[in-house]
């Protein structure tokens, strides 16, 4: 059986809100900035700004510098209401602004004349023109992940496949190496760059484990049930991405709310479901079943910790079984009764030259490592009584069975006693193959097995956002990915894969 366990523990820990300035240029998180202005277009200093994340209630205050501007950065990706207040103005609000991973929002702000008990409310998203960063790409949505069809032939689910909505991303395969191609990771690319040079973000850190490359689909250990959004960037990704190029993909995984949630969800491939290729007389064996629960909320203590505005709570399961019975065969190449008792005389074949005694070499023939010896130039051979006639020593080897009566043939065939006892006792658990004269050699791929073929795949992950204060958050999560691709053996016994 083949284990593959892998532990993503962005048990990252991360202050993603500082007073001063980023700890980490890379960050899937959101950043809202404008200018405050009064009714005659001069900007204001000294503005109180706050924003509000609408699902949480967790506000974020700063205020505005000498020439007007402000911005709130870290913000988690949702839904914002922006409030700005000043003495002898009026409160002014706008709701419904809408944050994505990484973007940064302009919303300008026009101060009215008034008390500060009266409100301006307006409702209106951010303007769309983004002039305040040079990188663009296209933002797929958690709605998109959750809505859209996503192929996924004989593999889990992949939340990396939903790259292909942006333009300019071209991409097939599947994530894993298949015998019909490439993986995915091998042949994504975008607006033309190479293959394999994308590059795959978690909440702010770099993916990578040391057996893949950043880019490659095995990374993205987690179903595209819990991902918020992500964002590919396809054209001028900012400075700090220089290590790469296209196709920087950020994603940012669910959060708790200030609301209890969770969902529940399978999804079954069968062959009794699926229809039967034209030509073909059935329709194969395919059993595919994908199945999960999320849940996120406030975390609450009862009598001890409320945490809503406070700390909130997101976790997962999500399993993969998939078994193709009838479809696992494998054709394999086993030594027969013959070779296994030293006969390896199939594997003799044409003469191909002489030696330095003028003894014909055959390919394929074996040699016995007990006779290896050195004779000098003009020299008489002490094994054979030949002179060497070469114009330097000659390390010379006897085949096993050649003689001068047989014109020096060897015959291939390893005398029973010297063959090491450990590997005869290997020998012994391999069943003896079938006669195979269509074989390559009479012996090559002479051995059919059919076995089961299943892959169970576990994923469980957990994730926490604690609010300290205006300026200042903390957020951990961990990821657990547990897979063992092939349960089932092709042999018995001691040599079992199991």
């Amino acid at each position: 059986m083949s284990y593959s366990l892998n532990r993503v523990a962005l048990a990252t820990c991360l202050l993603l809100l500082c007073t001063a300035g980023s700890l980490w240029a890379q960050s899937d998180r959101g950043t809202i900035t404008g200018t405050v202005t009064d009714p005659s277009a001069a900007t204001m200093a000294g503005v109180s700004v706050i924003a509000t994340n609408s699902a949480t209630g967790v506000s974020t205050r700063v205020s505005t510098g000498p020439s007007g501007n402000y911005t709130v950065p870290f913000l988690r990706v949702g839904a914002y209401e922006i409030t700005a207040e000043q003495a002898g103005f009026k409160k002014f609000v706008q709701s419904g602004v809408t944050l994505e991973v990484g973007q940064t929002a302009r919303v300008d702000i026009v101060m009215q004349l008034g008390d500060v008990k009266q409100t301006i409310q307006i409702n209106a998203q951010a303007q769309l023109l983004q002039k305040d960063t040079s990188d663009r790409g296209t933002v797929v949505t958690s709605r998109d992940v959750e809505e859209l069809p996503i192929v996924s032939q004989g593999e889990q689910r992949n939340p990396g496949f939903y790259m292909t909505l942006a333009p300019g991303v071209t991409g097939k395969g599947t994530a894993t190496p298949t015998a019909s191609g490439s993986g995915r990771q091998l042949n994504t690319t975008v607006n033309g760059s190479q293959s394999g040079s994308t590059e795959f973000h978690l909440d702010g850190a770099v993916i990578g484990q040391s057996y893949a490359m950043s880019g490659d689909f095995r990374q993205l250990n987690f179903p595209p049930d819990v991902v918020g959004e992500f964002n590919v960037m396809t054209l001028n990704p900012p400075a700090e991405y220089g290590q790469t190029g296209l196709g920087i993909t950020s994603f940012t995984l669910k959060s708790g709310t200030n609301q209890f949630h969770g969902t529940a969800y399978e999804y079954l491939r069968n062959e009794k479901l699926d229809a039967r290729g034209f030509f073909a007389p059935k329709t194969p064996l395919n059993k595919q079943n994908e199945f999960g629960i999320t849940a996120g909320g406030p975390v609450i203590i009862p009598k001890l910790y409320n945490g809503k505005d406070k700390t909130f709570f997101y976790g997962w399961y999500s399993g993969f079984r998939l078994s193709r019975e009838a479809g696992a065969n494998s054709l394999d190449t086993l030594p027969t009764a013959a070779m296994k008792g030293g006969d390896l005389s199939n594997l003799l074949g044409a003469q191909i030259g002489a030696d330095a005694l003028g003894r014909p070499v055959f390919t394929g023939e074996i040699y016995d490592p007990a006779t290896t010896r050195t004779v000098p130039a003009g020299a008489v051979d002490p094994n054979t009584g030949v002179i060497n006639a070469g114009a330097s020593s000659a390390i010379l080897r006897d085949a096993f069975g050649a003689t001068a009566a047989n014109g020096w043939r060897p015959s291939n065939i390893i005398p029973s006693g010297r063959i090491d006892p450990v590997a005869a006792k290997m020998f012994a658990q391999f069943a003896n193959p079938p006669a195979c004269p269509s074989c390559l050699g009479g012996y090559i791929n002479n051995w059919l097995t059919t076995y089961k073929n299943l892959a169970p795949a576990n994923q469980w992950g957990a994730k926490v956002d604690h609010n300290i204060g205006d300026s200042h958050r903390l957020m951990g999560e961990y990821i657990w990915w547990r897979s063992s691709p092939i349960t089932g053996s092709k042999w018995p016994g001691a040599i079992s894969e199991g």
